[in-house]
């Protein structure tokens, strides 16, 4: 059975002072909740917040860890997801984390969650984890010792699988793929209220205008779960495109996104790397139309890598700007000099 301990003494830390650059040591990681989107990329992408993204993205960073090429991980709350690392420590570099709406403490079991990164069974028996500075180790240690709330009684949503559909469509006799979603929704039956019905307005959305193209349910169905953002229309255009090729029974080639569009760069290559995870996913289920899945998973990789390049580069760029800000250091006067000489 793992240990999870805070750092303390072990480090020459007490508990509530700052944890410092001296634990920088073999097998750390660093969740870094309060970067903004841009900057949150470092190593880990969010799901909440880069949807579309491929394991992939994050795979190569991990296995370099895993590897030992590199000895310390900076990584967002993302690294709390489940991923199996050799990491001994967990560090926290902060204890807030920007919601969308509002800075603010995380809670508890996200806390825990990412404290449990820390150790590995049969590598690391005892994992340790420690703020960055004084507060954080203060709150980081308040939050792990939180009772755990009680499981709610419900937390199951329920989605409708294609063979579900099928069934709806056989026996009532509609066809289109909007509706059969609208009947599912209002009739499933959660009396219980330990399921609750998925929220289908998204998939419905695409149904709308999937079910106007001659395609089978079966494939309106795979088209309406692709993970792609309908909010991006450069997205939502290649995704209508990708339908019409395939219910014209006509391959679709990967083509790369040629020129920003006016997007700042980075944003240009956030949306290119969504644009190859959906085609990469279609891929995988769809080759005979979709046959470039592992050129889409290689742009994937690359373009990742040159986000990562991007954010270094306007990093230094910040930190070479905040240096060139510091007020000049005035010249002492020639009679001074001497004067203090003497």
């Amino acid at each position: 059975m793992r240990q999870l301990q805070v750092v303390h003494r072990r480090h020459r830390h007490h508990r509530g002072q700052p944890c410092g650059i001296g634990a920088w040591r073999t097998g750390a990681g660093w969740p870094s909740h309060s970067l903004r989107p841009a900057a949150r990329r470092i190593i880990f992408t969010t799901a909440s917040k880069w949807d579309g993204y491929a394991e992939g993205i994050i795979a190569a960073p991990l296995a370099r860890f895993v590897a030992g090429e590199t000895q310390v991980v900076v990584a967002t709350d993302a690294i709390g997801m489940g991923l199996n690392t050799p990491a001994r420590r967990i560090i926290f570099t902060t204890a807030s984390k920007w919601d969308g709406y509002a800075e603010g403490i995380i809670a508890a079991p996200l806390a825990k969650q990412i404290a449990g990164r820390a150790g590995r069974f049969g590598k690391h028996e005892t994992g340790f984890v420690a703020g960055f500075d004084g507060l954080t180790h203060k709150t980081i240690g308040a939050l792990l010792r939180q009772k755990a709330e009680p499981l709610p009684n419900n937390g199951f949503f329920v989605a409708p699988s294609l063979k579900y559909l099928e069934a709806i469509s056989q026996a009532t006799g509609e066809a289109k793929l909007k509706a059969l979603l609208g009947l599912f929704a209002k009739h499933i039956n959660v009396h219980d209220e330990f399921f609750l019905p998925a929220n289908l307005s998204d998939q419905m959305e695409k149904a709308a205008w999937l079910d106007a193209l001659p395609l089978s349910l079966a494939d309106r169905y795979t088209f309406s779960l692709c993970p792609i953002s309908t909010k991006i229309p450069m997205l939502e255009n290649a995704l209508h495109d990708w339908a019409e090729q395939h219910a014209r029974r006509k391959a679709a080639p990967l083509l790369r996104m040629m020129g920003t569009g006016g997007r700042n760069e980075l944003q240009y290559l956030e949306d290119s790397c969504k644009l190859y995870a959906a085609y990469a996913w279609l891929g995988y289920r769809l080759p005979e139309t979709f046959p470039d899945g592992e050129m889409a998973q290689l742009l994937m990789q690359s373009t990742s890598e040159r986000i990562d390049s991007l954010l270094q580069v306007q990093n230094a760029q910040k930190r070479k700007g905040k240096r060139g800000d510091a007020p000049p250091r005035r010249k002492p006067k020639a009679g001074s000099e001497r004067r203090r000489s003497r």
